[in-house]
């Protein structure tokens, strides 16, 4: 099954790799292409407005599109355009309302990237808005956005303790605070990136930033170098690499920042302080999904096994287990057992103050029943 769409596969990620031009010379036709396979895998991963975007660069891309699937992907891009619009709007509501109590703030991940990297504009698809401010201006930025939210969801209360904020980056807590607007929108209010547990990364973060005015605010947002290094530790680690919805984004992503004038080596050298490599993974996912695009009888690449439905993915999921496993068997050689029983001050971290009490041993008996389900889910 997979194997009768090769032509159309390689289509998505010549488009998503900035490589139609090479991938599809002008004497091979786009004739006999199976639009509604191609939409629909665009569709689950929410890269309609990107391809709309691609195609609209490649000019005799455009002209091979069917003008019934022109009209849906120009449909999509405009919806895309509209709520990324919505998005900017309420993070620069929220900038200015913490300019307004003294608080610095920078936007990260999808409105950072439509904000800061030439060539994202409207094409790049969103679901919330996330607020980065230092981890000492917290708990005064939750108060200071209040009024602009009819609802919010608190994780745990944090009381600007610096000892609060490491035990929740230890437990890969990177958000506590998240709020809805009346029409459903959410914006996380972030004192991490996500992934990175490293204390004092979002402190220097801001310093690299850099500030940029758009509609006459001036919003500060994170280099180009933070930008592309956090979303490789977001995506490779916090993420596990296997949410479906996100490694061809990613794909994108990386190489637009890197087109943008993101340096992947000063990015590794801010986010790989721990051996994770996840910079250098991130570009061969780039690299071979460029391969499998513009070279015919190329191997498959990773990211091109998620447009596969659920039938191709058990393979996937063998190798993610095994993935998975390796992982805790190393850590159980390394650390022993502090593996299966961590310091409280990690379970605090993870789980607020009831790993402080007598229900401790219970709190270790869910972490390791969400391990099994990772597990078995096949998620490394």
């Amino acid at each position: 099954m997979a194997a009768a769409h090769d032509r159309e596969r390689a289509l998505v990620l010549a488009a998503l790799a900035g490589a139609v031009e090479r991938a599809w010379p002008l004497e091979e036709g786009l004739e006999g292409l199976d639009w509604e396979w191609l939409l629909g895998r665009l569709g689950e991963h929410a890269l309609g407005a990107r391809f709309w975007a691609e195609a609209q660069a490649a000019g005799r891309l455009m002209a091979a599109i069917p003008p019934a699937t022109r009209a849906l992907l120009e449909a999509d891009a405009e919806a895309v355009a509209a709520h990324g619009a919505r998005l900017v709007h309420l993070a620069l509501q929220a900038s200015a309302a913490l300019d307004a109590a003294g608080i610095s703030s920078m936007p990260m991940k999808g409105v950072a990237l439509l904000l800061g990297a030439p060539g994202f504009g409207a094409a790049r698809a969103m679901s919330d808005v996330d607020l980065l401010v230092r981890p000492r201006d917290l708990r005064r930025a939750a108060d200071a956005l209040a009024p602009l939210f009819p609802s919010r969801k608190v994780e745990h209360e944090y009381d600007g303790a610096e000892r609060d904020v490491d035990e929740a980056l230890r437990g890969g807590i990177a958000s506590l605070y998240t709020f809805c607007t009346a029409d459903g929108a959410v914006l996380e209010l972030h004192h991490a990136f996500p992934g990175v547990r490293a204390p004092g990364a979002a402190e220097a973060a801001f310093d690299r930033g850099r500030t940029l005015v758009h509609r006459c605010q001036a919003v500060r947002v994170p280099s180009l170098d933070d930008l592309l290094g956090s979303a490789c530790v977001h995506v490779l680690e916090h993420h596990f690499g296997t949410e479906r919805g996100m490694l061809l984004r990613h794909v994108a992503d990386v190489r637009l920042l890197v087109a943008s004038g993101a340096s992947p080596e000063r990015a590794t050298a801010l986010y790989d302080a721990g051996g994770g490599d996840t910079v250098a993974r991130s570009l061969a996912l780039l690299a071979g999904a460029r391969e499998e695009a513009c070279r015919r009888g190329a191997p498959r690449s990773v990211a091109s096994l998620t447009l596969d439905g659920l039938d191709a993915q058990v393979g996937s999921w063998a190798r993610n287990l095994a993935t998975r496993i390796d992982r805790i068997w190393g850590s159980a050689r390394r650390h022993g057992l502090r593996t299966v029983f961590p310091p409280r001050s990690f379970m605090v971290g993870l789980y607020g103050p009831a790993a402080e009490g007598p229900g401790l041993p219970l709190l270790h008996l869910h972490r390791w029943g969400a391990i099994l389900v990772r597990t078995l889910r096949g998620r490394p």
